[in-house]
């Protein structure tokens, strides 16, 4: 599955780098929860990442795609 495309620019899924997903998501723990509950076309991600996996993601595409 590559919803946001390799490098986060976006496809399926929405752009994730250069600061998109801090725009959208500007308190992390929401980002969090739509990984983890899922929203509109975004599935979720309960029971197939733990916890450590979801917050991990998020850091991910918070610091390194920017």
């Amino acid at each position: 599955m590559n919803c946001h495309a390799n490098d986060g620019g976006g496809g399926k899924g929405a752009k994730l780098k250069d600061g998109a997903v801090v725009e959208k998501y500007p308190d992390a723990a929401d980002q969090a929860a739509v990984i983890r509950n899922g929203r509109g076309q975004m599935p979720s991600f309960d029971g197939r990442l733990t916890d450590a996996e979801i917050d991990a993601v998020v850091r991910f595409t918070r610091e390194v795609l920017g």
